[in-house]
């Protein structure tokens, strides 16, 4: 029974460090052992191996910033 339960836990931590989100406007770019891998994600839900990949999320949109009023 507790060998069954352990493997539940870690499975169960394993699939939630591994879903993530990258946010619109972005792409993930991941490594996996320190190297850099080709591929990129588009937005959306997306699952990786923890511990061995993480990933970055860039900025690929425009953003536009405006400053109004600024007194002198």
């Amino acid at each position: 029974m507790f060998p069954i339960i352990g493997a539940v836990t870690i499975l169960f931590f394993l699939i939630s460090g591994g879903i993530h989100k990258i946010a619109e406007g972005h792409i993930g770019i991941y490594w996996r052992g320190g190297a850099l891998m080709q591929s990129v994600t588009d937005p959306g839900y997306h699952f990786m191996l923890p511990l061995v990949t993480s990933y970055a999320n860039i900025q690929v949109s425009v953003q536009t910033d405006r400053v109004e009023n600024i007194p002198v």
